[in-house]
């Protein structure tokens, strides 16, 4: 409903399953930007674990909490929403249109790595004291602030 989907655009299409081996390859050793991972990447899962499909081995890292770690209400940010960092940020764009907010999320991402002057998007995140996110054969865990060290997660990643 909010991308304007019907079930006659994907009727007769498949389901998850006929199309993970062509886009495997794009997640399998690789870095994923999401813009809410916790929710992306919980549902990329949750389909994976449906279809009994081949686990990718994959990080990923999260616009959301990376621009809430980088800018704040003195920044102008009431909140940290994908439309809201494409205002700040002076990008036109048309919400909830799947390409417009990948674009969105990309240039957030290349826009938080000069700002933190991070050569890459996991640099970026542990400058900002977040951990990024891992989905593989043996775990999966979301992003989070790496406000303890107690974490054996965050050792690693420091």
């Amino acid at each position: 409903m909010i991308h304007h989907i019907t079930p006659e655009m994907v009727y007769g299409l498949g389901g998850f399953d006929t199309i993970w081996d062509e886009i495997y390859p794009c997640f399998d050793n690789t870095v994923i930007v999401c813009h809410n991972s916790s929710f992306d990447m919980s549902v990329l899962k949750a389909l994976i674990d449906r279809y009994h499909l081949k686990k990718p081995n994959v990080k990923f890292v999260c616009t959301y909490r990376m621009s809430d770690a980088l800018w704040g209400y003195e920044d102008g940010f009431l909140n940290h929403r994908l439309d809201t960092l494409g205002r700040y940020l002076n990008i036109e764009f048309k919400h909830h249109d799947a390409l417009d907010d990948a674009r969105i999320c990309a240039l957030a991402a290349s826009r938080i790595m000069r700002v933190e002057q991070a050569s890459t998007l996991l640099e970026a995140s542990k400058k900002l004291m977040l951990s990024y996110g891992v989905y593989n054969k043996d775990r999966f865990f979301h992003t989070y602030k790496l406000d303890f060290l107690s974490s054996p997660s965050s050792e690693e990643l420091l």
